[in-house]
Parts: C-alpha cells; sequence; structure tokens
C-alpha cells in the first residue's frame, strides 16, 4: 500500500485530502475463452474534508468526499475478471459524502445536523445507480470529571 496525505490549518478552518492505492496480488479471477487463472489488480481511494468556524465556539460547519475504485488497471485480453475478494469487486465504484453544522449552545454539548450520502454504481449494467440519503441529527456531550 502506498499512500499521502497533505492538509493546510488556519484560524478559520483546515482543508485536506489523502489517497492511496493498494495493490492486491493474485486477487482476480481472469476468465479467458477457454481457460482461467489469477491475476493481480490495484485499487485507489480518495478522500478530501473540509472543517471550519463560522461563529467562535457556537458554530462550525464540516464536509467530506470519498471516493473508492476497487480496480484501476484491466488484464489486457481477458472476456471478464471477477473478484476473489468481494469487497474489491471490479465491476463497483462507490461514493461517499457528509457535510454537516456543528451547534454548541453552552460549553460541551453539540448538536450536528448532518446528512450521508452513499453512491453506489455497477459498471456491468446488472443493476441500476443506486444510492442512500440519510439525515442525521447527532447530539454529543462531552463529560469532564
Amino acid at each position: 500500500m502506498v499512500k499521502a496525505f497533505a492538509a493546510y490549518e488556519a484560524p478559520a478552518f483546515t482543508i485536506g485530502a489523502e489517497v492511496y492505492t493498494q495493490y492486491l496480488q493474485n486477487s482476480l479471477l481472469s476468465k479467458k475463452t477457454v481457460s482461467a487463472d489469477t491475476v493481480s489488480g490495484r485499487n485507489l481511494g480518495l478522500s478530501a474534508f473540509v472543517r471550519g468556524k463560522l461563529w467562535k465556539d457556537k458554530l462550525d460547519f464540516f464536509a467530506r468526499m470519498d471516493r473508492f475504485n476497487p480496480y484501476v488497471n484491466p488484464v489486457k485480453g481477458s472476456a471478464s475478471v471477477t473478484s476473489l475478494l468481494s469487497p474489491y469487486d471490479p465491476a463497483n465504484r462507490n461514493g461517499f459524502m457528509t457535510a454537516g453544522l456543528d451547534y454548541s449552545p453552552v460549553k460541551n454539548v453539540h448538536f450536528i445536523p448532518n446528512i450521508w450520502y452513499c453512491r453506489y454504481k455497477e459498471l456491468s449494467g446488472r443493476r441500476n445507480k443506486d444510492y442512500d440519503l440519510i439525515y442525521r441529527l447527532t447530539f454529543f456531550y462531552k463529560f469532564e470529571g
């Protein structure tokens, strides 16, 4: 696995990104016209985020986006390629986004309305694109002893 992370932090906001690629040896089954053989594959992930202050000690914001491609290097001459590891199916692409506000009416109490958006896409055409859209309200209290 090779991974890189970078971020910039200022008094009012922070922005950052992470990217990685992972080599999976003999993780795919390549079906040619007559025979089948195991082949290696590589995946790619990307995450980016931003967070900041809108009103000092009262209201903050955040957003994050994740993308995952389980298979970025197709095998030449293969009729089809399937994964031997179910999370790394080459026919699927996944995406995730979240955004929200963090409201703190008093010290150590937070109300965090936020949205989650999960996107699923299958390249083979057996299923249509699909997504989940989730509206959430998170309550957070920090205990101090």
